[in-house]
């Protein structure tokens, strides 16, 4: 992969994170994305919600911790894309959003589940295509644990073929 396009993709991730679009990452950006994925939810047990929020608030202690390199509080993009992300708090993040969406709580999520949670979070384009890829089976259906590793291959991986990164247009 070139370096523009890792270049372009890790804009396209933070551009989707920056919640406000004010060009930094900062904690009410991660607020505010947790409410747009429980909102897409609005039946989601309390216990459920807060472990969204608690993803999020997991994921943006990690990426600050591990890039905010000025102490300011907030991630530039230059920060971002300068470091390396863990992924322990992409883990969380990940588990969280994944969980919610199953919510009839039957171990699986539904397509419609799906596009609405994926909606929610910022992604318009490729979504549908993104969900074939993880339905092997073509059940309509995919578990959390199949769509946690997806985030976690989205955000961590730099390989051309990583499933998910259609999302990014590149």
């Amino acid at each position: 992969m070139t370096d523009e396009k890792i270049l372009n993709r890790l804009k396209y991730r933070f551009d989707l994170l920056d919640a406000n679009g004010n060009g930094y990452l900062q904690a009410e950006d991660f607020e505010v994305l947790a409410e747009r994925v429980i909102a897409a939810f609005g039946t989601a047990t309390p216990q459920a919600q807060e472990a969204v929020r608690a993803g999020h608030r997991r994921y943006w202690e990690g990426l600050l911790g591990a890039l905010d390199a000025d102490a300011d509080q907030q991630v530039s993009f230059a920060e971002y894309a300068s470091g390396l992300h863990s992924a322990e708090p992409i883990g969380a993040y990940a588990d969280a959003v994944a969980a919610i969406a199953d919510v009839d709580g039957d171990g699986f999520i539904e397509k419609a589940d799906f596009v609405a949670c994926m909606r929610a979070i910022g992604f318009r384009d490729g979504i549908e295509g993104v969900f074939t890829d993880l339905d092997t089976d073509n059940d309509s259906r995919v578990t959390p644990r199949e769509w946690s590793a997806a985030i976690r291959e989205f955000y961590l991986s730099d390989a051309a073929d990583a499933r998910g990164h259609q999302l990014a247009g590149i």
